[in-house]
């Protein structure tokens, strides 16, 4: 009996496995061979051609009512962010603009600073900032819908 002959049986079947799977991948169509490049051109992915081609009136009214519907979701969601960021602000501004701003302490002399303080400050700034530009623009979007007064602190 030969001691080559089981490994050459293995290396024969390992080279059939791999020349099968070869064979497969380059006879398997490519699953997104066309892209659509503009309206009535298709983009050859293989080649790199820009194909000219004709759409049906019914494909092009399905590709605007994608088109319209992935706005309406955009849209949809730019609302709901709106929304939150308003209902956010109402509810906030007021305790944010009664808050008054730390005047900033003297310290000794190798004392070191608190940051903590300084960042806090900086956040209240930014929100004291951020709720009078919100009002500036609930005034100018409208004047007439009056609102609890956000200037005064609220009453307990």
């Amino acid at each position: 009996m030969d001691i080559g002959t089981p490994m050459q049986k293995t290396n024969t079947l390992l080279l059939l496995i791999i020349a099968g799977l070869l064979a497969g991948l380059l006879l398997k169509p490519a699953a997104r061979r066309y892209e659509v490049f503009q309206q009535n051109y298709l983009l050859d992915a293989a080649s790199g051609r820009v194909v000219l081609i004709q759409v049906s009136e019914e494909a092009k009214a399905d590709q605007r009512t994608k088109e319209a519907a992935k706005q309406a979701e955009k849209d949809a969601a730019e609302a709901r962010d709106k929304a939150y960021k308003e209902e956010r602000l109402s509810k906030s501004c007021p305790e944010v603009l009664a808050k008054p701003l730390a005047k900033i302490a003297a310290r000794k002399k190798g004392e070191v600073p608190n940051l903590a303080d300084a960042f806090e400050q900086s956040l209240l700034e930014e929100g004291k900032k951020e709720c009078q530009e919100w009002l500036r623009s609930k005034g100018a979007q409208s004047p007439s819908k009056s609102g609890p007064c956000l200037h005064s602190p609220p009453k307990n």
